[in-house]
């Protein structure tokens, strides 16, 4: 550890105007500690760093990967990227979480507010004020399997592509694509990297990968590469905000197809009510149909080491709840979430041929999650206070409280 620091402060030295924070996180039995970096090596160029020290059962507020401690005390670099930004373009490359321009606030279909810090090079076109370009490429986890007395290796890549256009001042409609690209030592696929070609339709042209492919499916075996499409719809005014969109996994293009297989989806809906500067009040609702996320690519399932990018579940239903007040800078936020799932994860294995599920049949409620926080930027012991309640299905109430502490050099 002490390594670890010396080569952060080291590294550090080396730039020429540092801003460093330091946040540290008690909990009762845990701590995170937090150091944060952040430098601007031109007008234009960004660099930021952020490092986790904290014990293994700590509980964050999202979920952070890791399976390395050292006496129960764990190292990561939760975010660290160079980004470079103009008026018309950025270029971002490194970690990050990718929920920072989400328009919903509890839950997400493809950029959850839960979702881990991926690995992504992403590429933001924005040269109109009508109309916006998104290309990301994420590098996910390797993943090993047993096939035919072999140990392979397959390296999880996932493509996304999104179009946003501004209709008036007050809404916006977006489409995107995207696909969870697998195989043994599988690279970058350029025909996925255009800016503005059609991911289903390139694919369509090359030949599909089957490796570690199970053949004893009635349909026989499919190819590594699973597929999405979205549409997105936003309005927002001085006092209300409505947000909705839905996410195509699955829609047989053969009529002949469309009674062996349902289509599979998930849908949002938030609304938010701001009936001052003071208080907001958001209500957002989120619905999982059987198999969403999952696919019969091998590892072809939305998620990163399992944790999830996008809902927790499939087959379930999601009601959440987010009352904020800001006054200057104190801030009181109260998110609750409840969730109603079935007998599905991101672990289940796809069977989905064939095999048509209820979708509004859910067998399990499951405990409500809750998180209350109070911040104060100028506060002289702390600036956040937080309790959070059942995150993640961990059944702990846990007080949290953070101090930050900023540093130049």
């Amino acid at each position: 550890m002490r390594l670890i620091i010396f080569v952060l402060v080291a590294c550090a030295s080396l730039l020429s105007q540092l801003n460093y924070q330091f946040s540290p996180e008690i909990s009762l039995g845990s701590f995170s500690l937090p150091m944060r970096l952040e430098t601007e090596l031109t007008k234009k160029i960004k660099l930021f760093h952020n490092s986790l020290f904290f014990t293994n059962n700590h509980q964050f507020n999202r979920y952070i990967w890791q399976s390395y401690n050292q006496d129960n005390i764990v190292y990561v670099s939760d975010i660290s990227y160079l980004e470079y930004s103009d008026s018309s373009l950025s270029i971002k490359f490194g970690r990050d979480y990718l929920d920072r321009e989400n328009q919903s606030k509890i839950f997400g279909l493809k950029d959850s507010p839960d979702s881990p810090s991926l690995d992504h090079l992403e590429l933001n076109i924005r040269n109109s004020k009508y109309f916006r370009l998104k290309n990301r490429i994420v590098r996910l986890d390797n993943r090993k399997l047993e096939y035919n007395d072999e140990e392979l290796i397959f390296n999880r890549w996932y493509y996304l592509k999104e179009m946003e256009v501004n209709t008036n001042s007050n809404s916006t409609f977006s489409i995107y694509e995207g696909v969870i690209s697998t195989g043994v030592d599988r690279s970058l696929e350029w025909y996925y990297l255009y800016p503005l070609s059609s991911y289903i339709m390139e694919h369509k042209h090359e030949i599909s990968r089957y490796d570690g492919q199970d053949s004893t499916y009635s349909i026989g075996k499919g190819d590594n590469d699973n597929h999405f499409v979205g549409l997105s719809f936003n309005y927002l005014n001085d006092k209300y905000k409505i947000y909705s969109e839905i996410f195509v996994d699955e829609w047989q293009l053969d009529k002949e197809s469309r009674d062996n297989m349902q289509t599979v989806f998930g849908y949002l809906i938030s609304t938010s009510f701001k009936p001052n500067n003071l208080y907001k009040f958001t209500f957002e609702y989120a619905l999982a149909s059987p198999w969403l996320y999952l696919n019969r690519a091998t590892f072809g399932t939305f998620e990163k080491h399992y944790q999830p990018l996008g809902l927790k579940d499939p087959r379930s239903v999601y009601y959440g709840f987010l009352f904020e007040r800001n006054d200057k800078n104190k801030k009181i936020s109260l998110m609750i979430r409840k969730q109603y799932k079935s007998n599905q994860s991101l672990s289940t294995n796809w069977d989905a041929w064939d095999n048509k599920v209820p979708v509004f049949q859910f067998d399990e409620s499951v405990d409500f999650e809750s998180h209350l926080e109070y911040s104060n930027d100028s506060g002289k012991y702390f600036n956040k206070i937080a309790i959070r309640h059942n995150f993640f299905g961990s059944k702990l109430t846990t007080l949290h409280m953070i101090k930050h502490i900023n540093l130049k050099i």
